[in-house]
């Protein structure tokens, strides 16, 4: 005679209790999920590298490279599922590892595609069990996705009467669809091709997309293509345009004009903006035992910069001579990355204060590539802030590259030392 199974009523009810919420919470999940996938529906995945999209895109590449590489869930396998050729993924895996984030990499390639979409990238973080990814970008992109669709509403209504355009976002069919209804239409950033033109340019030629697979262009699409390749020309000698202007300003006492030897990037905080205008004023004009420098300052090109603010900013890092902070207490607590200042960037209308952070992302990547060695960075503590409460902040002393620095009393022998060295070529 068999024996009756013994049952634990408590256990029982523990465990149905257990799948019970577990089935909640993935009912829960799933639909989030779709919600956010609606939500992205025709918007171009570029606007995860457009400025706006920052925050979104550094929490999602933040959570895809914390994965060990060759892993479930990791930035290759979310790259694989994207449909990025594997020669690339592996072309990807052997770039510095100083330099920009592979998940970030991935969607650069990703992004060059036409029909790319926002809702494809949600669609393929539950495919490969990234839920974790999505609720963490979930807000980030519904706030994004909202002011996007906001945007272009406002835009029709007022192009209606042919007179509003923001400049913000464009509207396209997807090129497998030319008769795209509203439904199928993709809504990308305003100058997508230029940008897009540009992203190419600054990808190594292996991770570009083939030249073959390129789709074929309206003589329309062609035309703005060829003008925006111009354009792109154009900014990429805005240093060299803008301080040739300076330096013709710029005459010594027998009133003949010197070229500038060396080009100098200010970077501050609102409390050293004063500062930042005395001191650029003092290096561009020359002395006699040097020539004047030429000096960069964001706010003074923004009519050029605010179309595209970062992929700007990273070519005039690039090529400026020198990376100058102006060190004040409110750079230093902006750059801390640690917690959380009290200053709202979307609200400053100087863009030299908006990208404080980035510039400083910059020069710890060219740190790094450089093997650590500082040849491009030289600090100034301003007369006017208070030196020993600079002195005393641990983080000054603890970030690498802030440590070649001098008072402003001295910055005339700072430039001397400045047109003389020449940093070593290491790329």
């Amino acid at each position: 005679m068999a024996r009756e199974r013994f049952v634990n009523q408590e256990l029982e009810e523990l465990r149905n209790a257990a799948l019970q919420g577990a089935q909640e919470q993935a009912c829960q999940d799933s639909l989030l999920t779709a919600e956010l996938i609606q939500l992205s529906k025709g918007l171009h995945a570029s606007w995860f590298l457009h400025p706006r999209g920052y925050e979104a895109r550094q929490t999602l590449c933040e959570s895809l490279t914390s994965v060990a590489p060759n892993k479930p869930g990791s930035w290759q396998h979310f790259a694989g599922k994207l449909g990025i050729p594997w020669g690339k993924i592996l072309c990807i895996s052997n770039q510095d590892s100083a330099g920009t984030d592979k998940a970030e990499l991935s969607l650069m390639i990703y992004a060059q595609q036409r029909n790319a979409t926002l809702d494809q990238i949600i669609l393929v973080l539950q495919q490969i069990d990234r839920l974790d990814t999505i609720k963490k970008v979930q807000p980030l992109i519904k706030s994004l996705a909202d002011e996007i669709k906001s945007k272009v509403e406002q835009q029709t209504a007022y192009n209606r009467d042919g007179q509003y355009d923001s400049g913000f976002s464009s509207i396209s069919a997807p090129t497998n669809n030319d008769t795209g209804t509203p439904d199928t239409m993709i809504i990308h950033p305003k100058d997508y091709d230029k940008n897009i033109q540009y992203l190419k340019d600054r990808l190594p030629i292996s991770l570009r997309i083939s030249e073959t697979n390129k789709v074929e262009l309206t003589p329309c699409e062609v035309e703005i293509m060829s003008n925006s390749q111009q354009q792109i020309a154009l900014r990429s000698n805005i240093v060299n345009d803008r301080l040739q202007q300076a330096s013709r300003k710029t005459t010594l006492t027998n009133s003949t004009v010197r070229p500038y030897k060396k080009t100098v990037f200010l970077t501050f905080a609102s409390d050293g903006k004063q500062d930042a205008y005395r001191i650029a004023q003092a290096l561009r004009n020359p002395s006699t035992d040097r020539p004047p420098c030429g000096v960069l300052i964001l706010h003074e090109n923004s009519e050029i910069i605010q179309s595209n603010p970062e992929l700007l900013i990273k070519v005039l890092f690039d090529q400026a001579d020198y990376i100058m902070p102006i060190i004040t207490e409110e750079y230093l607590e902006r750059i801390n990355f640690e917690s959380r200042p009290r200053f709202n960037s979307s609200t400053e209308t100087c863009l030299d204060i908006c990208y404080v952070k980035y510039i400083l992302d910059l020069m710890r990547k060219y740190y790094h590539r450089n093997e650590c060695l500082n040849d491009k960075f030289r600090c100034i503590i301003p007369n006017t802030t208070d030196k020993f409460s600079i002195l005393r902040n641990t983080l000054f002393f603890s970030e690498p590259t802030l440590r070649a620095w001098a008072y402003e009393s001295n910055l005339e022998f700072l430039a001397q030392r400045m047109n003389e060295f020449t940093p070593l070529s290491r790329f």
